[in-house]
């Protein structure tokens, strides 16, 4: 029963080429949190869970590799799965908020248009388009620092920034979404 639990939540992080920078002037907030690519020491299926938390560490002062991040979620695997983001969090003194709803795009872009506009960055699971994996829940796990009109601004994983929203224009689809993290601060 878990391995099939787990299939709903197995991310595939390869890398994408770089669409045109989003202008930033497109955004109606952006937190300013750079943009980061996977360690080159990450496994062929990424590293994207953890430079997706790199990420919001350093937003919140805090400095830790993507190995260390990687160590913290205790993964039975080479990268961390859905199950594991947050025991990595827990375990780095991340104070965080699960997103309450359910699935569906408004829902959870406002759940983080709100989290955003309180200074605090949200963890997301996004789909790929197209996917290898279509019957998974999520594939990418993305760091989002920014809403406008063309959805949410993402920090992709992959050394760039993209709007994600339902239509997948990007390459990366938050149609039924369902999962993200709002990092609160630091409880250490």
């Amino acid at each position: 029963m878990r391995t099939c639990a787990l299939l709903l939540f197995l991310v595939a992080c390869t890398e994408r080429p770089p669409p045109a920078a989003p202008p930033a002037a497109e955004a109606d907030l952006v937190l300013p949190i750079p943009a980061r690519s996977q360690a080159p020491e990450a496994p062929p299926a990424g590293w994207c869970g953890e430079t997706a938390i790199q990420e919001g560490l350093l937003y919140l002062g805090r400095s830790v590799s993507q190995r260390a991040i990687n160590r913290a979620g205790k993964p039975a695997h080479p990268d961390l799965y859905a199950t594991e983001i947050p025991i990595a969090l827990k375990e780095l003194g991340v104070r965080f908020t699960r997103y309450p709803g359910g699935r569906g795009y408004e829902g959870f872009r406002r759940w983080v248009v709100d989290a955003l506009a309180a200074g605090h960055p949200v963890l997301a699971g996004v789909k790929l388009v197209p996917s290898a994996h279509p019957t998974w829940g999520l594939d990418h796990f993305v760091l989002v620092v920014g809403h406008g009109k063309k959805g949410l601004l993402v920090n992709t994983t992959w050394g760039y920034r993209a709007w994600v929203a339902e239509d997948g224009a990007s390459g990366l689809s938050l149609e039924g979404a369902f999962y993200g993290y709002r990092l609160d601060g630091l409880a250490r």
